[in-house]
């Protein structure tokens, strides 16, 4: 099955490019959930990220950083979410890592923070180390 974010990386589907690197693009989504709405990519394919070696993250991350400067100086955003879901179960839609990032400012009235509930401690018996 074709990945839509590969096919953008070839050139072989449009997408509004806005800012790239050699490793990475930012580009608008298809449906913006908010103003200035961007999605970042690694341009090699990696599903998600579990997948997605350190290095490549690192750099997807990096250049997020600047993106969200640039964004905060050329057009006065002065916050950001920047969300990801990785695996169906977390409803990834595109099975290409990604990071979108939603430019904030003072009382935009947008909630981007999930209310989810109460959830359970499951780290309290685990004495594992990273």
């Amino acid at each position: 099955m074709k990945c839509t974010f590969c096919e953008i990386v070839k050139g072989n589907l449009p997408a509004n490019v806005i800012w790239e690197n050699e490793n990475c693009l930012a580009f608008t989504p298809l449906e913006m959930e908010v103003d200035g709405h961007l999605l970042v990519i690694p341009k090699v394919h990696y599903n998600d990220v579990t997948d997605i070696y350190s290095v490549a993250l690192s750099e997807v991350m990096n250049f997020a950083k600047e993106c969200c400067n640039k964004i905060k100086y050329e057009h006065g955003y002065t916050g950001f979410n920047l969300l990801n879901a990785s695996g169906k179960s977390a409803q990834q839609s595109v099975g290409h890592f990604h990071i979108h990032i939603l430019p904030r400012k003072e009382e935009d009235g947008i909630e981007a923070w999930p209310k989810l509930g109460l959830g359970e401690d499951i780290y309290t018996s685990s004495h594992n180390k990273l």
